[in-house]
């Protein structure tokens, strides 16, 4: 397979890889779908993986199953474990650094988002510094300018005599005081709201804002974080011919001691996350297959497994297959 202009151009590291990996699905003679029959993903998903559009652990897995299966179909591929797994390191850092500034730009765009003034129709505290000021009798300021377009300056109302308020509280003995103006009811309905409303505002204003620069610092925290790489592979050849079924495979707390198990057992096809192995430890024999393994993995959760049971390259000498390190 050629390799994608358009990747070689967004990075080269990306394309090497891509290519690379082309190289070994075209080596199995096997179409998109007729590989997805033997990996556990749709032909959809191996065409981004094999693109380069998505660089993953995935991915790196998938370059291990092609070499398998084309040695299985007797056409092997000439490939350096090691080579390999730099290309893989160099092309997945390139794919990280282009996500990165994506999710900087959400990461802002969120923040900017979230301490934004609402629209609800909540006035925020400058806006509350234009609103009439309310003096300590509940009566608008004079030099409030609703409030002075409706008063006549420097006219007073006439004050009554004493013998009006003499005839007044003896025509009215019993009258209640006078209802508030309209204008003065609205203005001590509104100061309860007014009081209320700035501190609140202030309140959920931080809150949001707090959040936001937790969430930044998270995220950042994250793409700091060292990442551990891990192999995933599959355990397969748990078939028993004398109890014809699958007994799975024991996960160990050492690899020398044939007891150590907590009874836990693996399934046939059960994945599992492989980060180191070791070449030469206790030897494991299976009485089905005739076949005999010194080679244990070690699993991300600190168990043991004989590499009898996967299905990850079985090669000799020192170093394991696909850049895996030694423990």
């Amino acid at each position: 397979m050629a390799v994608d202009p358009r990747l070689e151009q967004r990075h080269p590291d990306i394309g090497r890889w891509s290519g690379r990996l082309q190289e070994l699905a075209e080596a199995t003679g096997l179409s998109l779908r007729q590989l997805s029959e033997h990996v556990p993903w749709s032909p959809s998903t191996l065409s981004r993986y094999l693109s380069g559009e998505r660089v993953v652990d995935e991915a790196w897995l998938l370059a291990s199953k092609l070499i398998d299966l084309a040695n299985r179909r007797g056409t092997p591929v000439d490939v350096r474990s090691d080579e390999l797994h730099l290309l893989y390191q160099q092309a997945r850092k390139a794919y990280q650094q282009q996500r990165r500034p994506a999710r900087s730009q959400a990461d802002q765009l969120d923040e900017s988002t979230a301490t934004a003034p609402t629209s609800s129709g909540t006035s925020s505290p400058e806006r509350s510094a234009e609103q009439p000021v309310v003096a300590s009798s509940g009566q608008p300021n004079a030099t409030d300018p609703a409030t002075a377009s409706t008063e006549q300056p420097n006219a007073a109302p006439p004050e009554p005599s004493s013998d009006e308020r003499v005839a007044a509280l003896t025509e009215q003995p019993d009258a209640a005081a006078p209802e508030p103006s309209p204008d003065q009811q609205d203005v001590s309905d509104a100061r309860p709201a007014r009081r209320f409303r700035r501190p609140i505002v202030l309140v959920l204003a931080t809150a949001v804002g707090v959040a936001a620069v937790a969430a930044a610092v998270w995220a950042s925290l994250l793409w700091l974080r060292p990442q551990t790489v891990v192999w995933r592979a599959n355990i397969v050849g748990t078939w028993s011919a004398q109890h014809q079924q699958h007994l799975g495979v024991f996960r160990f707390r050492t690899p020398d001691v044939p007891g150590d198990t907590d009874k836990a057992t693996y399934h046939e096809g059960t994945a599992v996350s492989i980060v180191c192995q070791a070449r030469h430890r206790r030897v494991v024999s299976d009485p089905t297959s005739g076949q005999s393994s010194p080679v244990w993995n070690r699993l991300s959760d600190g168990y043991w497994i004989p590499d009898l049971y996967t299905d990850l390259p079985k090669v000799t000498g020192e170093a394991p297959p696909l850049g895996i390190p030694l423990c």
